[in-house]
Parts: structure tokens; C-alpha cells; sequence
């Protein structure tokens, strides 16, 4: 049986803190370019993405502790993780995607169906809340 490249702590980390596609590869260039902050149209230009889902990236890695942003510029980000722990794994996830890009994709795939289903089901749930009686005054 293949080896998964994946740890369980790895695929963990990509479900809960990378959402999209877009921010995997926004996440990974900003760790291998840390040398400086970065515009919502610089990293647009730089990986051929249109600015408005850079910017839904950038601000959804940035609420989840992965960038920083300038309060003073708040168009600029940069890489700057919560922990080193949390730099090892992003440092991990980068080279397992260079040699198995699959394996990354195929996880995230998984994650964001079942972000879907989740959502689905409540949606599901609410239309279906027993409510109170009407008021027929």
C-alpha cells in the first residue's frame, strides 16, 4: 500500500487553514518571498489570479493567523505565521506539493466538498425548524 506523503497533522492544518486553491498558492509564494510585503496586486499579477479573489485569499489567510497586514496599509500583507510550528507545517506543505501535488489538491478537494455538504445540511435543517403558531391577527 502506498505511503501517504500527507501526516495526519499536515492534512489537518490544510483543512482547517487553506480554503481555496488560490490560497495555497498565495500562502506558499509569500513563505518562499518573505523578504517583503506584498500588494493585493502584486500577488494577483504574479500568479495570473484576477484581484478580487487575491483579495478574498489574502484576507481569508489573514484571519486565520497565516499573514499580516499593515494597519497603515491595509493593502499590504506579508507572511508572518503564528508560530514556528505553524511555519514548519507551511514549510512541509510547500515541498509536499512541489513533489505531489496531487496528494494536496486531492485533500483539499475533500475538505471543500465537505464544507459544502456541512453548509448544505444546515441550510437543510433551518427550512425545516419547527416554528411557533402563527399569529393570525
Amino acid at each position: 500500500m502506498p505511503r501517504d506523503p500527507l501526516s495526519d497533522e499536515l492534512r489537518a492544518f490544510l483543512e482547517e487553514s487553506v480554503h481555496s486553491y488560490e490560497e495555497l498558492e498565495i500562502l506558499l509564494l509569500l513563505h518562499e518571498r518573505r523578504e517583503g510585503r506584498w500588494s493585493i496586486d502584486s500577488v494577483a499579477a504574479e500568479l495570473r489570479l484576477p484581484e478580487t479573489l487575491a483579495t478574498t485569499a489574502l484576507a481569508g489567510l489573514h484571519a486565520r493567523g497565516l499573514l499580516e497586514r499593515a494597519p497603515g496599509e491595509p493593502g499590504k500583507f506579508w507572511y508572518d505565521p503564528a508560530s514556528s510550528r505553524c511555519d514548519a507545517q507551511i514549510a512541509s506543505l510547500g515541498r509536499t506539493y512541489r513533489e505531489d501535488r496531487f496528494a494536496v489538491v486531492e485533500v483539499m478537494s475533500a475538505s471543500a466538498l465537505g464544507r459544502i455538504r456541512s453548509s448544505a445540511l444546515r441550510t437543510f435543517a433551518e427550512a425545516f425548524r419547527l416554528r411557533g403558531p402563527k399569529n393570525n391577527g
